[in-house]
């Protein structure tokens, strides 16, 4: 085993080397200094090609990001086009439906009983309006509706031309300007 502290064994580490280690000191770095340029001046070609590889290699990162970039704009404009065509068209119909069952859901079982009792509301008002006497009372109400108003649009012409026997038949039934008489 070698002992570490022991420098004379290595004599190339030791300070207390020869003059052919000083000799050494001086002429290590001389030609490591040569051989490097030596290397250099073949490896210049290959140090040039490298150098444009990177370049190549960076034009090529560059145009990807400048790629993505427009990609990226034409993708937030699609997102935005189809924004507006939502909000227009069918956006407003999905939040009307997400709107409905938010309200069903919040007021829970009180929802199939208001369901309930509008659709019986809906099938006793569709029954009477099919039931023969309800429509006979309509008609009658209707045809009464139209002689008032068709009165109220004669009263300004039998105040100038005085009574037609139309206007004196409404007029007895109204019981205006003394007839009474009947039809």
């Amino acid at each position: 085993m070698y002992d570490i502290l022991d420098e004379s064994q290595y004599s190339w580490i030791s300070p207390k080397s020869s003059a052919k280690s000083k000799e050494m000191a001086f002429w290590g770095p001389v030609a490591g200094a040569a051989l490097g340029g030596v290397f250099e001046l073949f490896g210049a070609p290959g140090k040039a090609q490298a150098q444009a590889n990177a370049f190549r290699m960076q034009n090529l990162m560059q145009n990807a990001a400048i790629e993505e970039a427009r990609n990226a704009r034409y993708g937030d404009l699609a997102n935005q086009m189809a924004g507006r065509i939502a909000s227009l068209s069918w956006g407003p119909e999905l939040d009307l439906d997400r709107q409905f069952a938010t309200r069903k859901f919040q007021l829970g079982p009180e929802v199939e009983k208001m369901q309930a009792a509008r659709k019986l509301q809906y099938e006793s008002d569709r029954a009477f309006a099919m039931d023969p006497r309800s429509r006979q009372l309509a008609d009658q109400q209707r045809k009464g509706n139209m002689e008032a108003e068709a009165f109220k649009n004669m009263l300004p012409g039998a105040a100038t031309f005085g009574p037609t026997a139309p206007f004196a038949s409404l007029a007895g039934k109204y019981g205006i300007f003394g007839f009474t008489g009947g039809k």
